[in-house]
């Protein structure tokens, strides 16, 4: 289900408008951030405090896109977090409190890659204390507060976006199982209607009334047929040709002489001589023409 979940996520994000406002917006505020700091060390720079060329905009720019790479790369990660969390249906304060530290936990490490990066961009030399006195301090208070915002909200978003994927895909599984289950029921209808199902065979001046169930197979005999049963074999003057067109599965006719009850059938050769034999040991030929139809009846079902 989760991946199906995350799977659909990513899907979705290959939408190119979803793309293209996801991208603008966090452009926007890498814009705003790069715009900000400008202003800022431009405010600076007019007092002699720093270097004229580090308030340079697309310089700043290039920066804030670095350290926001940073932070989607870790975003990545939160995303298979939050989609772990998305099975639990009551959510309580602990498990507020617990993905709030984990976003703490987040940021931090964020604020560390970021520090350790843009120390090993400068003209610093990489030691303990230029990392934990000068950058990480200042990444800390430049940094912490906006990325704690961001990382919240996107975890806001997306973590009842999962929910509400999980809720759609529950909702599809209910509803196959649910036409599914038509299904079955139809078909247990159908065939509690055919254990009902019986024919009346005129035996000199009575009615014999049979059962289709309890027909093994159909016998042509001349202008007449023969319906045999397990127990006893009734004459009917109709041709097969009226019985076939009557009977739906499992009655099969497998020779011009015969119709079977499929059900009936207890082994299966189709060796040089195909043939059939019912659970009364009767012996029944299948022709070379009606081949064909007993695989593909047979074929419906699985092989072991």
């Amino acid at each position: 289900m989760n991946k199906i979940i995350l799977g659909t996520f990513f899907k979705n994000l290959r939408n190119k408008r979803i793309v293209l406002i996801f991208s603008i917006i966090i452009f926007s505020i890498i814009s705003f951030e790069a715009l900000q700091e400008h202003y800022h060390l431009t405010y600076l720079k007019q007092f002699g405090i720093i270097d004229e060329n580090r308030a340079e905009f697309f310089k700043l720019l290039k920066g804030q896109l670095r350290r926001w790479l940073i932070w989607s790369v870790l975003f990545i990660v939160l995303i298979r977090f939050i989609k772990k969390e998305v099975s639990k249906h009551e959510l309580t304060i602990n498990d507020y409190l617990r993905y709030f530290f984990v976003i703490i936990a987040f940021v931090l490490l964020n604020i560390i890659l970021i520090s350790i990066v843009e120390l090993l961009l400068s003209n610093y030399s990489f030691t303990f204390s230029n990392l934990f006195k000068e950058f990480l301090p200042y990444f800390i208070f430049r940094k912490s507060l906006i990325f704690l915002l961001s990382y919240i909200i996107s975890f806001l978003i997306l973590f009842y976006y999962f929910q509400n994927l999980d809720l759609k895909l529950k909702i599809e599984e209910i509803s196959t199982l649910k036409g599914a289950n038509e299904l079955l029921t139809e078909k247990l209808e159908i065939n509690k209607s055919e254990l009902h199902k019986v024919i009346n065979i005129k035996v000199g001046n009575t009615r014999k009334i049979v059962p289709i169930l309890e027909i093994f197979w159909i016998e042509a005999d001349d202008y007449c047929v023969i319906v045999h049963t397990k127990e006893k074999s009734f004459t009917a003057r109709n041709p097969l040709k009226a019985f076939e067109e009557e009977f739906d599965a499992p009655f099969i006719r497998v020779h011009r002489r015969a119709i079977v009850n499929m059900s009936k059938v207890k082994e299966v050769s189709f060796s040089n001589k195909p043939m059939l034999i019912l659970e009364d040991d009767t012996t029944i030929f299948i022709s070379q023409r009606k081949l064909k139809t007993v695989k593909a009846f047979y074929n419906q079902y699985k092989s072991y």
